[in-house]
């Protein structure tokens, strides 16, 4: 049973929201805690570790819409906190860069340049018929793995020496690693997808019932009417299984 005092918090949040709209925002959210792809190279061979071996998750935050160019992310499930970077300290090989390659990847997962990038948000990785390959400067570089379609995901890389447009100098050992990712579980009292169960969730939640928005319709009537934040509430207070 929902409490007055907490019905009446609600209802204050209520008149706070007015009419706004859907919230907006430039920068998305990694999901987590950083997670290295350090690059080691020993004179001969490239390496990389991977700083944890999880699975990463690929979650979505319904109540948020991300302005150009970052709204590639609108309506996904995504995940930016696999970052690469270099090990220690080397130098490459004189006259080679150094490049990323996409070996393989789950259908339905889509890759897009990271936000300090020179293109941020840009498809790569051969999302949207891009190439399978990027020319990487070495710079920290957190890439962003999408999907609109729940289940497990996997993505290959190789690490290598290479010439300006990319062919491989095969004088020099290459290295390869795996990243995992799952979708987040969906949960209607989650409405915010962060993960908890908190507050945000219902200022979220009322954002997008002022709007008119049909994610907020949970009464089953047409519209959204004053039973669809009951409803929430019941749901809020029960939290996720």
């Amino acid at each position: 049973m929902i409490r007055t005092n907490q019905l009446a918090a609600i209802v204050a949040a209520a008149a706070m929201l007015g009419l706004h709209s859907a919230a907006s925002a430039n920068q998305p959210t990694l999901g987590g805690p950083m997670v290295h792809l350090e690059v080691g190279f020993d004179g001969s061979t490239l390496s990389v570790h991977k700083s944890s071996a999880a699975a990463l998750v690929l979650r979505a935050y319904p109540g948020v819409q991300y302005d150009p160019p970052a709204d590639v992310l609108n309506e996904t499930m995504y995940n930016g906190q696999y970052g690469w970077m270099i090990m220690g300290t080397w130098t490459a090989p004189e006259g080679a860069s150094l490049w990323i390659e996409s070996l393989d990847a789950t259908p339905g997962l889509n890759v897009y340049a990271a936000r300090m990038s020179a293109t941020p948000y840009a498809p790569i990785f051969g999302t949207a018929d891009t190439g399978p390959a990027i020319q990487w400067n070495g710079l920290m570089a957190h890439n962003w793995y999408s999907t609109t379609t729940q289940g497990r995901y996997q993505a290959r890389y190789r690490i290598y020496f290479g010439d300006g447009p990319g062919l491989p100098w095969t004088d020099f050992g290459a290295a390869e690693v795996r990243l995992d990712w799952t979708t987040g579980l969906p949960c209607a009292a989650d409405f915010d997808g962060s993960g908890d169960i908190a507050v945000g969730d219902i200022f979220a939640f009322l954002e997008a019932w002022f709007a008119g928005d049909s994610r907020a319709d949970l009464s089953g009537s047409p519209g959204n009417d004053v039973a669809d934040i009951f409803q929430f509430l019941t749901l809020w207070f029960g939290g996720c299984a």
